[in-house]
């Protein structure tokens, strides 16, 4: 799955972990979010970085990144390769068409899509 990431969010995902880089992508472009992340030069705690990824991760970053503020491209292609596998592990345990896509938040023609292929 780590040759989908664009390079830049896989060098983030070396530095702390495929999770967490996924979810400072995720943070970062949110409800309308621009995926814009600030790196703070001396990470501490109360920062929203630390609050996000925790003080380990955020000094990680930070001695990369420290001082810059970076535009994280939304990673479509992991998102899409998680979710149709979560499509395919509700459909083994059982699952309705009707009930995946509802937790999905997909149409059940989209579902039936996911696992023709």
């Amino acid at each position: 799955m780590n040759d989908k990431l664009p390079a830049q969010v896989t060098k983030i995902a070396s530095l702390i972990g495929l999770d967490l880089a996924m979810m400072l992508v995720e943070h970062a472009h949110g409800t309308d979010g621009t995926g814009v992340v600030y790196f703070p030069i001396h990470p501490r705690h109360g920062q929203c970085l630390v609050s996000l990824v925790g003080l380990s991760a955020a000094v990680k970053l930070s001695k990369a990144y420290g001082g810059q503020t970076i535009i994280l491209p939304k990673c479509r292609a992991i998102y899409r390769a998680r979710r149709n596998a979560e499509v395919m592990r509700m459909a083994e345990a059982g699952m309705s068409n009707r009930n995946i896509a509802q937790a999905v938040c997909l149409t059940e023609r989209q579902v039936r899509n996911v696992l023709a292929k």
